[in-house]
């Protein structure tokens, strides 16, 4: 999924000092991941990612906290963290397996955009976690019934991405119901 680059209003600071400004936070990895806020930290990888600034140190730091950010049971946090790690393409399979290892509580929520966030990181990342798949396959009514289609298709681009066939999504049941019906 590509993203439009921001446009730089002539009061905004230069590309450059935005750098260091990102360079400066990254500096402060320790401090960061030490407050144990794990929102904030999240919310932190997710500007970096989606200022394009790749920062190992920060993400090595964030990747090491991994057990703090899954046991915290913040789904949202987990969601922003992962996206963020698939959006630089920082690796890190520590952390993407404990976020796995929380599908029931990922799908518990209900919140379809983190599901179809989460996922699409997951592909994104080529990290396999068929039990989340599933899980997240299990709650087709709740996905389909939002009616929301950027999340739809995140979702089917994710399964198709990582070859996850999700019978309980996609499976030939529901496509015959639905040719019968017209």
């Amino acid at each position: 999924m590509s993203r439009t680059p921001l446009k730089l209003h002539p009061s905004t600071p230069s590309t450059a000092t935005c750098s260091s400004f990102f360079e400066a936070v990254a500096g402060q990895h320790g401090r960061i991941v030490a407050s144990g806020n794990v929102q904030a930290v999240s919310n932190i990888c997710w500007a970096f990612a989606t200022a394009g600034h790749k920062a190992d140190s920060l993400f090595e730091a964030v990747a090491g906290q991994h057990g703090l950010i899954t046991g915290s049971g913040n789904v949202q946090a987990m969601s922003n963290t992962s996206w963020a790690f698939a959006t630089v393409g920082h690796k890190a399979d520590a952390l993407f397996g404990a976020v796995a290892a929380q599908h029931e509580r990922i799908v518990e929520t209900g919140k379809v955009q983190a599901m179809s966030n989460i996922c699409w990181a997951f592909a994104t990342a080529g990290h396999r976690a068929d039990a989340l798949f599933e899980a997240v396959a299990g709650q087709h009514g709740l996905i389909v019934g939002t009616g929301n289609v950027q999340d739809l298709s995140e979702i089917s681009w994710a399964f198709a991405k990582a070859g996850h066939k999700a019978d309980a999504f996609f499976g030939t049941d529901r496509a015959t119901t639905c040719d019968a019906k017209g």
